[in-house]
């Protein structure tokens, strides 16, 4: 993370420098580059004399972030993780041999636990 173009090259520079010290490559081909603004600017960052490709979402950690910052993309996407996971409990939900309660803690730990 940088506050400037030319902020970000140093640290790119100085991240390849320090995988060659331990014998590392980075691969130009697999790492991108984001800008997260309200305005439309463009990065123009060299690894190994490539230009990375930059690019508007990406997945960390299990959540998309987009460009623009916002959570929309995040949250359409784990509403549709959980209705898909609620719908392949249809059985369970029509069973009359399931309690109610083991319904429900059934619910929160498979379900909710995905949309949240």
């Amino acid at each position: 993370m940088a506050g400037s173009n030319n902020e970000l090259q140093d640290l790119t520079d100085r991240l390849s420098r320090r995988a060659r010290a331990y014998g590392m490559e980075i691969s130009s081909e697999k790492s991108k580059v984001m800008i997260i603004s309200t305005t439309d600017s463009s990065s123009n960052i060299i690894m190994n004399g490539q230009k990375l490709e930059e690019v508007n979402s990406f997945k960390y950690l299990g959540a998309t972030l987009t460009r623009d910052g916002c959570c929309t993309a995040e949250i359409r996407i784990r509403i549709g993780m959980a209705t898909s996971a609620m719908s392949r409990l249809d059985r369970i939900w029509r069973s009359n041999s399931i309690s109610f309660s083991t319904k429900h803690r059934l619910y929160k730990s498979l379900v909710v636990s995905i949309l949240l």
